[in-house]
Parts: C-alpha cells; structure tokens; sequence
C-alpha cells in the first residue's frame, strides 16, 4: 500500500507497511472503507484559473487505490458524508461524487441572489453536508435544501434570525 499504515484497530499492530507515495500530499481521513487523500497538483486548471489537484481514495481491504478524482482547487478540501463525495472545483462549481467508486453522479452549480449579502448579517454562505442532502444558509437567512445525488432543489426556507443557526452550523457541521 502506497503511503498508508494499516493497523488492527483492535490491537494497534501493523497489518501492512506502507511505502512512499510522491502522489499523496494530505490525508483527508478514513470514511467506511475508504481512506481519502489530496494528491499533487495536475496541468489542468478550473474557472477561476486555479491549478487542479487530485483526490485519490484508497481502499482500506485491497489496500489498492480504489479512485482518482482530477477537480479540486489548491484552497479546497472534499467533505464525505454518508456515500458521498463533495468536491468544490471552483467557487461557483461543486461535483458530488459516489464515494465507492468516484464516479461524478452531479454538478452543484451555486448561483445566490447577491441581495442575500446585503442584509444586516453579512458573512458568506455556509454549506452543510447530511447523508441524504446538503443545504446551503446565506447571510439573509435563506436556508435552501438540495436533494442527493442529484443537487435538486428540494425547498427554500426564510429564517427571521440566521446569525443564531449559522453559529450552529459553523459549530457543529451539521442540522
């Protein structure tokens, strides 16, 4: 395995020595069975002119890269809940991967009314990311849920107060 310790979660011993991956850059994490890394930087480059870097996921049993992902910008990360993926390729752009297999099920192309920035709580637009769907909060406190995998907009919800849930969110990552 290329750049990955296994070990016996029961007992702490090496199941199997890993051996320098120049490919691997940053560990993202372990979700199911699928330990998740940024990879180096390709020769593609997004909308916003930003140079792509891989994800590559391994799977924890063969111990073999499972698959490689080509799309993530330089200050993104991947965010996996459930069985899914979420790779933010631009700032207007998000792919939502099926986390098995890599396969790109939709694109999430973000599009807010600029009115929602310029209410009395100015801020940015939060993500959350659940096992069957991702929402998105703005600054006006319109809470907006997308239905998975497909990125459907399912409903819109105005919040009299947002400053309150969007403290949540940023707290918790979570509804």
């Amino acid at each position: 395995m290329d750049g990955l310790l296994g070990l016996n979660g029961a007992t702490g011993f090496e199941l199997w020595s890993p051996t320098v991956n120049p490919d691997l850059t940053a560990f993202n994490g372990v979700y199911g069975d699928r330990a998740i890394f940024r990879g180096t930087f390709t020769d593609e480059v997004n909308s916003d002119d930003m140079v792509l870097f891989t994800v590559i996921a391994y799977d924890l049993q063969t111990t073999k890269e499972a698959w490689r992902y080509v799309g993530l910008p330089n200050n993104a990360s991947i965010n996996v809940r459930g069985n899914y993926a979420f790779a933010w390729k631009s700032s207007t752009e998000m792919d939502i991967l099926d986390l098995q297999s890599g396969k790109v099920l939709s694109t999430y192309i973000f599009d807010v009314d600029p009115a929602e920035f310029t209410d009395l709580n100015p801020g940015w637009v939060r993500f959350i990311y659940s096992d069957s769907a991702f929402y998105s909060l703005s600054p006006a406190g319109v809470l907006r849920e997308y239905s998975l995998p497909d990125a459907t907009l399912v409903k819109t919800i105005n919040i009299e107060t947002p400053y309150f849930i969007d403290t949540y969110l940023i707290e918790n990552d979570s509804l």
